[in-house]
């Protein structure tokens, strides 16, 4: 509660401050820290999730902090003067490396899940997979993190008015910013939308799992994994059972269950 009151003056002081986008003030200050408390509370709504306390009272007052910050994100990167990745001059500094100056992650190599080395070379093969990749630094979003965040929010708004709001949407940005539209972290979450739209969960539950995925794209993406579970398990009730023709008997085939702690991301066959 602490970090959501200290947030939320945050982002009311940008807005006394005139800082909002269109008809307003605008620049790439204003937009990292409005990225960071988003990316913030992308994570608690995921680290939290096993709290009943949260569940029951907390989460709805997270997502609706993310939802706030998230159109205000989308209203500096409408800007019509394009201020969003401008930056600006201060006494102190004034060589502007606020932004992200370097394609790999500084300090130590990072360590995977299973405590495998991740690369952290510039020259290596697999930098091309990377969503940042080796050209990262020439884009003109260098500083902000604008496919990330409208990737974040198309994730976000899967549910609103049943999808329609994710259409319209992404049908704006391919036609205004085509550039951040065919980029990877916005493709990623068109594909999320399309197999939970299709009630593809093989598709759903192999991007979640994926090492490609990013981290904040999956804690917003379990929440959607119990609808995502209930819809397989109907599914497979419909396809694996039947009925006996004389009697009407159901009878079902059997399935691993390994297979289906796997499949749908479980931690264990005891969950």
């Amino acid at each position: 509660q602490f970090i959501w009151d200290r947030t939320r003056m945050i982002r009311k002081d940008f807005i006394l401050q005139n800082y909002i986008g269109n008809g307003g003030k605008c620049d790439a200050r204003a937009v990292r820290c409005h990225e960071r408390i988003a990316r913030w509370h992308a994570m608690c709504e995921h680290q939290l999730s096993h709290i009943p306390d949260f569940v029951q009272h907390q989460s709805q007052q997270n997502i609706a902090e993310l939802g706030q910050t998230m159109k205000t994100l989308n209203l500096y990167y409408d800007d019509a003067l394009g201020r969003s990745t401008l930056e600006v001059a201060s006494e102190e500094k004034l060589d502007h490396n606020q932004g992200c100056s370097s394609d790999i992650v500084m300090g130590k190599s990072p360590i995977d899940f299973d405590g495998s080395a991740l690369s952290n070379a510039t020259d290596g093969d697999d930098v091309s997979k990377r969503l940042i990749g080796k050209h990262g630094m020439k884009s003109p979003t260098r500083g902000t993190a604008e496919p990330e965040m409208r990737g974040l929010y198309i994730l976000l708004t899967m549910n609103n008015e049943g999808g329609m709001e994710v259409l319209k949407y992404s049908g704006r940005l391919c036609v205004q910013r085509p550039d951040v539209f065919y980029s990877r972290p916005v493709q990623l979450a068109l594909s999320v939308f399309q197999s939970k739209k299709e009630h593809n969960y093989a598709r759903f539950f192999k991007i979640l799992r994926s090492p490609a995925t990013p981290y904040l794209y999956a804690c917003i993406m379990f929440k959607y994994v119990e609808h995502m579970r209930k819809d397989a398990l109907m599914i497979m009730s419909k396809t694996y059972g039947a009925k006996h023709k004389t009697t009407g008997e159901p009878f079902f085939d059997s399935y691993p269950l390994e297979n289906l702690v796997e499949l749908l991301c479980y931690e264990n066959e005891e969950e």
